[in-house]
This record gives C-alpha cells, structure tokens and sequence, in this order.
C-alpha cells in the first residue's frame, strides 16, 4: 500500500483540473458536501453517514455524505460544506484535515423530480484521528473502506418504486445499509478518478484483478 503522503498526492493529481459545474441560472439553490477521507489498516477509508428518520426529509434514512444547503452566511460552497460537516458530526475540516480538491457538480433529485438545486462535493484528506460526534439528523458513522467500494462482490440493486414507476437502481451494500442515489454518483466520481493512478494498481492487486480490469465495476 503506498503511504499516506503518497496517497495525498495520488488523490490531489486525480483532482487536478476543473470540475463541472451548475450554473446558478440552472439550479439557483446550491448545497455542498464533504468526502473525507482517512488511512486504513488496509487501504484508505471514507466517511459516509446514516441519516436520521426525519419527517419532511426526501433523503431521510439514507447513506449519504454531511453536508447540506449554503446559507447566504456561507463564504462559498466549501465554506458551506465545512460548516454543515461540523454541524452534523463534530469534525473541523479547517483544523483536522488537508484539502485535496473538488469533484463535479450534481443536481438534486428527489423521488425522481430534479430539484432547482446544484450539490458541489469537496474532497479531504484528515491528518490526525478525529473522534466524530453525531447531531439528532445523524444517525450513525460509517468508515468504509474504497477497497470495499472497489470490490463488485458488494453490488446490488435497489427497487425503487414511485406513484406507478419502478426502477431497479444501482447499490453497494454497507452492513445492513446500501449506498445508493447522489451519494453512489459522487462516490464513481472519485473512484474513476483515482482508478487509473498508481492506488488503482494496489486495488486491483488486491482483489486479485488483471491489470486492465476496469475500475471501478460499471453501476
């Protein structure tokens, strides 16, 4: 496994250049949320929360990134991501981590409606152990490890079902969760990114993989 200052670079390199974004003519409400990332025993982890049941929230109860809406308090969308992360479980980006970068934007959706909302989601590296400590809207921490992320075994699929619409849509399982939606989108994101660099070729060692397996598995 390279080590942590190697990691840092790999990921920075896998971040370089500019990010799609959403215009505000496009989407006028505009959220951000942090990946943050920590090493492992085996390979790097990323911290994904469980949401609390709350009445009135589309994404209640899902596995998702913190993060939530910018406030017009908010320097900037990365200011936002950062408050909303502290808000939510305690963690001090500023303070605790180093900034890799930034992935593409996404529009928000919910219950198969796109929402007039742009979510922009920040990348971080945490330099020191961090003790997380969870807000009412959160309902659990999860570190997975991106080796579990990588690993096909643990796709499946979630049925989805709206009005008369149904859909089979694209998962991972984590323990008895499944990631799935935005967050999953976001999660490719940066899981393409860093599968062509030199931690691509440590994941596919590995998972025992050929060299020129593609990563991460289509969803």
């Amino acid at each position: 496994m390279l080590s942590p200052h190697e990691l840092v670079t790999t990921f920075q390199a896998a971040l370089q250049g500019p990010p799609v974004t959403i215009s505000p003519q496009d989407a006028p409400q505009r959220a951000a949320v942090a990946a943050i990332l920590q090493p492992g025993r085996d390979c790097p982890e990323v911290l994904l929360i469980l949401r609390a049941e709350m009445a009135g929230d589309p994404w209640s109860g899902q596995i998702a990134f913190p993060g939530g809406r910018v406030e017009k308090t908010d320097s900037s969308s990365r200011a936002a991501a950062e408050r909303e992360t502290f808000e939510e479980i305690g963690i001090n980006l500023p303070k605790s981590s180093l900034y890799l970068g930034r992935l593409h934007d996404l529009h928000a959706h919910a219950r198969l409606q796109r929402l007039p909302m742009a979510i922009s989601p920040f990348v971080y590296w945490l330099e020191a152990p961090v003790s997380p400590q969870v807000s009412p809207e959160v309902q659990e921490v999860l570190w997975v490890s991106l080796l579990h992320l990588f690993d096909s075994r643990h796709r499946c699929t979630v049925d989805y079902a709206r009005g008369d619409t149904r859909l089979e849509l694209p998962g991972i399982r984590v323990g008895s969760s499944v990631l799935w939606g935005l967050t999953l989108l976001m999660l490719t994101d940066f899981l393409e990114r860093i599968s062509s660099s030199p931690f691509g070729d440590t994941v596919r060692q590995k998972l025992g993989l050929g060299e020129k397996t593609i990563l991460p598995p289509p969803l």
